[in-house]
């Protein structure tokens, strides 16, 4: 036996064959790996900086914009769970693609749950805001005048609240939407965030029932007052007669 050299014809022959076969035999998987390259921007993305940029603008991002990220994430880990097998064998190679799909879905998951997070509690401050409201109506409606100007007072609030109310009405329906959209996208509402929205639900009829009577409290108070008025004005009268008499009698005696 003689050893061969490395330039020999055989083994340069031999070594392009070899490179060849390997060539050709990596096209397949190199493919692959580009049927994965669409989903690279998850695995770029930093939960921090897009919590942040969702948290932190102003005005706040709408649900549309919410729902456009959640939708193409939900869309691209269904993409990804569907895209290989876990397993794909070629020829020379064997590829192992559960790993990337793993991480590619946990970061996905990540993500959405995240901005679902951020939204959740901009609805929940919301609901709490629109409550706090409800009571300030209510309160204001319920408040007794002490004199004709607070009556007055009143009045001008109570013709405004209706105007507040359908604004009310209005925050509502964006708040029971928003988290319509985040059961859409299987986010679990804490109890306690349903109780503040079955709260902030139920205090119009609260607040209608209260400014339903309010205009016969109105006329009560009113004439309450125009009578202590004409008791008032009927004192002052026997006041101004009786310092009339008394001027008099002065007078006569000097």
């Amino acid at each position: 036996l003689r050893p061969i050299d490395l330039s020999d014809p055989v083994v340069k022959d031999a070594k392009q064959q070899i490179q060849r076969i390997i060539f050709e035999n990596m096209q397949a998987p190199t493919q692959l790996q580009q049927m994965y390259q669409a989903f690279e921007y998850i695995l770029k993305v930093e939960i921090d900086k897009i919590v942040d940029s969702f948290r932190e603008r102003n005005p706040p991002p709408t649900q549309a914009e919410y729902d456009a990220t959640l939708e193409r994430l939900d869309r691209d880990m269904e993409r990804i769970r569907n895209r290989t097998l876990n397993e794909v064998k070629f020829e020379l190679i064997k590829v192992e693609c559960e790993g990337i799909k793993a991480a590619l879905l946990k970061k996905a998951r990540d993500i959405s749950e995240a901005l679902m997070d951020v939204l959740s509690q901009q609805l929940t401050a919301e609901t709490v805001s629109m409550i706090e409201q409800y009571k300030e109506i209510h309160y204001r409606i319920g408040i007794d005048p002490k004199d004709p100007e607070e009556l007055q007072e009143l009045k001008l609030y109570i013709d405004g609240v209706p105007a507040k109310i359908d604004d009310l009405a209005r925050r509502y329906q964006t708040v029971a939407e928003g988290n319509e959209l985040l059961l859409r996208y299987k986010y679990r509402i804490d109890d306690d965030e349903f109780e503040k929205l079955w709260e902030a639900f139920e205090w119009p009829k609260k607040v209608n029932q209260v400014l339903e009577d309010s205009e016969f409290k109105y006329r009560e108070h009113r004439n309450r007052f125009q009578l202590q008025l004409r008791a008032d004005c009927e004192q002052l009268t026997e006041s101004v007669a009786v310092l009339a008499n008394d001027v008099a009698a002065l007078a006569t005696l000097n």
